[in-house]
């Protein structure tokens, strides 16, 4: 299974690519996502920094959740995030507050996987 992270920050990418590489998945990592990234690369879930903005400046996992059928798991740092979050339209889209134990971010990604009958 290939998992496309797309994290801001460099050490938590890092951090959740080692765990999840561990757990057996295929991690192809990114800071930032870009059209030709999904077109370029084709995944089975998306782990996404709710914080992450697409080439016009929205929120990178909604204008994905339109675009893409995988499905995608969005880290949020803010309530205001988490708010968003929760009133998403799309039944694709799952979320984590930051912070989270690793432990917790594997189990869920598992469960995801299991729920949504990914590859």
């Amino acid at each position: 299974m290939q998992i496309l992270l797309v994290e801001r920050d460099t050490y938590l990418r890092a951090g959740f690519a080692f765990c999840l590489e561990a757990e057996g998945y295929r991690v192809l990592q990114a800071s930032k996502i870009t059209s030709s990234t999904l077109r370029e690369r084709q995944v089975d879930l998306i782990v996404i920094d709710a914080g992450a903005q697409d080439e016009s400046g929205g929120p990178a996992w909604e204008s994905l959740a339109e675009s893409t059928s995988s499905p995608i798991l969005a880290l949020a740092l803010s309530q205001e995030e988490e708010s968003r979050l929760r009133r998403s339209r799309h039944h694709r889209v799952a979320y984590l507050v930051k912070p989270f134990s690793l432990r917790l971010f594997v189990h869920t990604i598992n469960d995801l996987c299991v729920r949504l009958q990914v590859a």
